[in-house]
């Protein structure tokens, strides 16, 4: 079920990319939808993960035991299953994180993300560029390192949350 569910979100992005584009284009001045987009954007590659480490954790001896001994489908994929995909997943949920914060920040700086007056990193990080000919070089200074900071820690998060969930690293 888990396999099955994962497959059709991969798929449903890529066999409807226009759909995708349509929704990113008419999203892109607002700040409402902008993580959204960015979430449908990412979906494929995170259920492909999580189907690629269901695949590869389904045909384990301990699953094929648990199922020879009659254990119904729900026990198996919350007890061996579950478990044993968390870690992939996390780290995909990090770095998408970290990806998302670098691309409203970047598309901010450019102008073309949420709306100007909006206090976000990259239109603070905009603004502050003015004033690096007058010698105030760290007010751009400042809301830069506030995002390399961020997506930093995010993926040291990401890190620690991956050794502490994976079983195999338990021993």
């Amino acid at each position: 079920l888990l396999s099955l569910l994962a497959w059709w979100t991969a798929s449903m992005r890529t066999n409807y990319p226009t759909a995708s584009r349509a929704w990113r284009r008419s999203a892109t001045r607002s700040s409402t939808f902008s993580m959204p987009t960015d979430s449908r954007t990412s979906a494929g590659s995170t259920a492909r993960v999580a189907r690629a480490s269901t695949l590869s954790v389904r045909v384990e001896p301990y699953v094929s035991v648990s199922r020879s001994m009659g254990t119904g489908h729900l026990y198996i994929l919350g007890r061996h299953i579950l478990p044993n995909i968390a870690a992939p997943i996390m780290v995909v949920a990090t770095l998408g994180l970290g990806v998302a914060i670098l691309a409203e920040s970047a598309l901010s700086f450019l102008g073309f993300g949420v709306d100007p007056t909006s206090p976000t990193w990259g239109n603070i990080l905009s603004g502050g560029l003015q004033f690096i000919t007058q010698g105030n070089w760290w007010w751009p200074l400042f809301p830069g390192l506030a995002i390399i900071v961020t997506v930093l820690a995010v993926n040291f998060v990401g890190d620690g949350l991956r050794d502490a969930f994976d079983p195999r690293s338990r021993a």
